[in-house]
C-alpha cells in the first residue's frame, strides 16, 4: 500500500474513499505522519468514489502534514473523483495531479 521514493512515500486509496472503509487508509496516513513521512502522493487511480468523510479525512490529514513541512499530493483521481474534488472545492485546498510523475515532481520546489 506504501512505495517509497526517497523522501516521497506513494500510498494507494482504495477503490472507494468513504465512510465505510476510510480508516485504513487513515491508519496508513497517520503511520506515516508519525514517522516523520509527511510528504506524501495519494494514488487515487483506482478510487472509483469518494464521500464526504472521506474528503475530510483527507484534509485533516493534510493539515497535519503541512504543520510538520509536508503536504499530501493527490495522483492520477478518476473521472468521477476529479469532478467531486472540484464541486467541493477540495481540489483547491489540495494539490491535485494527473499523474503520479507530476505529483511526485511537485515536492521538487
Amino acid at each position: 500500500m506504501v512505495t517509497a521514493f526517497g523522501s516521497i512515500d506513494v500510498v494507494k486509496a482504495p477503490p472507494t474513499l468513504s465512510a465505510a472503509n476510510c480508516d485504513e487508509l487513515a491508519n496508513a496516513l497517520r503511520s506515516n505522519i508519525s514517522r516523520h513521512r509527511v510528504h506524501i502522493v495519494l494514488d487515487m487511480s483506482s478510487t472509483a468514489l469518494m464521500d464526504s468523510q472521506g474528503l475530510e479525512m483527507l484534509l485533516d490529514h493534510n493539515e497535519a502534514c503541512l504543520r510538520r513541512g509536508g503536504e499530501i499530493v493527490l495522483a492520477n483521481p478518476t473521472p468521477l473523483c476529479a469532478e467531486i474534488l472540484d464541486l467541493t472545492g477540495v481540489d483547491r485546498k489540495l494539490n491535485c495531479h494527473q499523474d503520479l510523475r507530476s505529483a511526485l515532481g511537485s515536492f521538487a520546489k
